[in-house]
């Protein structure tokens, strides 16, 4: 169950989508491209090293490939569309998930905020958590982001 968390955290961050404003496109256009996950926390304990150095996102447009090994270490790849609201404060994320291998969707809300020109940090709950208030573990999968470099 822990890995679908993480899963689902790490693809939210992929939002693609913009509701209307400005501000949403231009941080739709800072979401594209491929990120390496740096920090994981769910319920205050962090992810293991192992999955945090694993786990790798790609996003273009509006949808998201998340792909990571779970606390057994198997590969897991997660895949989705978002959307961004960056009318709110802070900033909203909505996301539609699915694992390869798995039957279903999930709905996932949360809150995002770019911590650096090539970081974002998200915060992810399952819709019926509701969308967290802040960026705290208590209330969603918390993930940490940096942009991949090309050389």
């Amino acid at each position: 169950m822990r890995w679908m968390i993480v899963l689902m955290t790490a693809l939210s961050l992929m939002v693609g989508g913009a509701w209307g404003d400005e501000d949403a496109k231009k941080d739709l256009d800072r979401m594209q491209g491929e990120w390496q996950m740096v920090s994981g926390e769910f319920n205050g304990e962090k992810f293991p090293e192992e999955m945090t150095k694993a786990a790798k996102r790609t996003v273009k447009d509006d949808t998201y490939t998340v792909v990571m090994r779970d606390e057994e270490g198997q590969p897991r790849t997660v895949k989705g569309k978002f959307k961004l609201d960056a009318t709110q404060s802070p900033r909203a994320i909505d996301a539609t998930t699915t694992v390869e291998g798995e039957e279903g969707e999930a709905k996932i809300v949360g809150i995002y905020e770019f911590t650096g020109d090539d970081e974002v940090r998200v915060c992810m709950a399952g819709v019926d958590r509701g969308r967290p208030k802040a960026f705290d573990s208590q209330q969603g999968t918390l993930v940490t982001w940096k942009r991949v470099k090309k050389e």
